[in-house]
C-alpha cells in the first residue's frame, strides 16, 4: 500500500518484498549484532548513530542507539533508539520534552513498526532501499525514544 508525501513514495514496509524486509531487519536488529559489552559502561557518544543504511544526508537531529542491561547475570539487555528533536523544528532539543514509545504485543516491534511505520523520523521508500524523512515524525516537536521490549532477544 503506497502513500505519497512531499518527499516521495513510501509505504507500509512489511507489505513489501524481500529487499524491504531485509532493510528493516537490518535496521531493527543492527544493534543486536554488536557485542553485549555495549550495555556496560558505555557513554552517550559511544551510542551515537552516525548514519543508517539508505538514510538521507540532510538530517537535522542526532540519534543514539544501544543496549540497556536488564539482567547482567543472565546477559540480558534491551536495545533502545533515541531520535533527538529536529533542530529545524524546535528551538532547543536539550529543553524539548522526551517521549518514550512502546509498541505492545507479540510480534509488534517498537523499532520496525513504531519507528519505521508510524511516528519515527524515517519511512522506508517504496524501493525498499532508501529511507525518507517522515514529515509527520514526532521528533519534529520532541525528543523520542523507543526500545525493543522483548526481554529474550539476545
Amino acid at each position: 500500500m503506497a502513500m505519497s508525501s512531499s518527499s516521495g513514495q513510501y509505504y507500509s514496509p512489511w507489505r513489501g518484498g524481500a529487499t524491504t524486509t531485509t532493510l528493516l531487519l537490518a535496521l531493527a536488529a543492527g544493534g543486536l549484532l554488536l557485542p553485549m559489552t555495549l550495555a556496560r559502561g558505555s557513554s552517550g557518544e559511544d551510542d551515537r548513530i552516525l548514519g543508517l543504511p539508505g538514510q538521507p544526508n540532510d538530517v537535522a537531529f542526532d540519534m543514539y542507539g544501544g543496549y540497556v542491561t536488564v539482567d547482567e547475570q543472565a546477559g540480558r539487555a534491551l536495545y533502545y533508539w533515541l531520535q533527538e528533536a529536529d533542530k529545524t523544528a524546535v528551538e532547543d532539543p536539550d529543553t524539548a520534552p522526551l517521549l518514550l514509545w512502546l509498541n505492545g504485543g507479540p510480534g509488534c516491534s517498537s523499532i520496525g513498526s513504531g519507528a519505521l511505520e508510524e511516528l519515527g523520523a524515517f519511512c522506508v521508500h517504496e524501493d525498499g532501499e532508501r529511507l525518507l524523512l517522515n514529515e509527520y515524525a514526532w521528533n519534529r516537536g520532541m525528543n523520542w525514544v523507543t526500545k525493543q521490549t522483548c526481554r529474550d532477544v539476545q
